[in-house]
């Protein structure tokens, strides 16, 4: 390399990084308008979410259980798709579901509902 491509090259690079070079207040991160407000942190903390329901026969037959959670029982669950049908929350289209889908004992719980509403 010879001297005048070192000074060529010096002058470019100098030229290029103090283009890029910001007083020091315009380097720093923007501070966040609520960096100093730890409420929102310690709501979180204070109420977490709530747990997934267990998946239990319980749970299955319990009427306050929500749909969504039937639902995934069904799917999910054929051993408590029994303890679905007996759930007087359940809607007729999980119930239809549930007796395509079959699984232990769903003919015998379904034939027991069926006499129940027949008589």
């Amino acid at each position: 390399m010879t001297r005048r491509d070192a000074h060529r090259t010096a002058r470019h690079s100098r030229r290029f990084f103090t283009s890029f070079r910001k007083p020091c207040e315009q380097r720093l991160l923007p501070i966040h308008p609520n960096a100093g407000d730890d409420s929102a942190l310690q709501g979180n903390a204070l109420d977490p979410p709530k747990p997934p329901l267990p998946q239990t026969a319980l749970t299955a037959c319990d009427p306050a259980t929500p749909l969504d959670a039937l639902w995934s029982i069904a799917h999910e669950r054929p051993e408590l798709r029994q303890w679905v049908i007996a759930n007087t929350s359940a809607t007729p289209e999980l119930l239809e579901y549930i007796a395509q889908a079959g699984g232990p004992n769903v003919a015998r719980c379904m034939r027991i509902l069926l006499d129940s509403l027949g008589s």
